[in-house]
């Protein structure tokens, strides 16, 4: 009886294993792959990848975020940053304006001048073609420094016209000599000791000091030496045709005048030491 159930059982299984072969392969495998999702219509051309692309962080957005996230937890670096912008910003607007001037202090000094108020003298001696400094001074357009002067007369004395057209003008708001030149934005200090030389009198030899442009800058004048300078010798350059030189003629004019009292009042003593007691 045992037997005969082993062999039942036996027979079955092989019947089994028999009707597997007649199954087609691919049902086999179809029943295992799980049904597809329904997408919607936007999405089966093909714009699947492109959405899930656009999702995906960029790389400046991530650097963007995480400057950001770096910013709040250090804020002092977005103060930093800030102070940054600013003076940038600040420097390329007034840039173009700065005032000019340098000079080799070494070389020259301003003392009383023989010729009028003060002068520029050399300290060492100065070989030809020493480019002693640049000539100070803001850059101003013709009608602006016209509407300076008439507020500060004192200005026109010390102005300078550049290759550009534009004036460098070395004086403040009322017309004197001023390291921070205006009106106009700040900046750094200047040194404006150039703008003290003087023209030279008749009889004194010339000038020994040349205004040149400056190659690098359209708005710069550079003072070079036209000759040899010796130690203790006032410095003297020609201030250009447009110079207005009304004043040394008045100059001129009062000093005869008081060459002519002088000798008149010396006449006036030798005549009346003369006369008979």
């Amino acid at each position: 009886m045992a037997a005969a159930q082993c062999s039942s059982m036996i027979s079955s299984r092989l019947h089994c294993v028999s009707w597997l072969p007649s199954c087609p392969p691919w049902r086999l495998t179809q029943r295992r792959q799980p049904a597809p999702r329904a997408l919607p219509p936007s999405l089966m051309d093909g714009s699947l990848s492109a959405a899930a692309a656009s999702s995906a962080p960029q790389p400046a957005d991530s650097f963007l975020l995480g400057l950001q996230q770096g910013l709040l937890q250090h804020p002092q670096l977005y103060i930093l940053e800030s102070l940054l912008v600013l003076v940038a910003a600040y420097a390329a607007a007034a840039w173009p304006d700065r005032p000019r001037g340098w000079c080799l202090s070494r070389l020259v000094g301003v003392g009383p001048s023989k010729v009028a108020g003060r002068g520029v003298f050399a300290l060492l001696h100065i070989e030809a073609g020493t480019v002693i400094g640049s000539y100070p001074g803001r850059p101003r357009t013709p009608a602006a420094m016209a509407a300076k002067c008439a507020d500060a007369p004192g200005a026109k004395d010390y102005c300078f016209k550049t290759r550009s057209g534009l004036l460098l003008d070395p004086t403040d708001a009322a017309g004197q000599l001023s390291s921070h030149p205006g009106p106009g934005l700040p900046w750094l200090s200047t040194d404006y000791t150039l703008a003290c030389i003087n023209e030279p009198p008749r009889g004194v030899g010339g000038t020994n000091v040349s205004v040149e442009d400056d190659p690098s800058d359209p708005n710069g004048l550079l003072c070079v030496a036209a000759r040899d300078i010796n130690p203790g010798e006032e410095l003297f350059m020609d201030y250009g045709l447009t110079y207005d030189r009304s004043a040394y003629r008045q100059a001129a004019s009062g000093q005869g005048e008081q060459q002519e009292e002088q000798q008149g009042a010396g006449q006036q003593r030798q005549q009346q030491q003369q006369r008979p007691q």
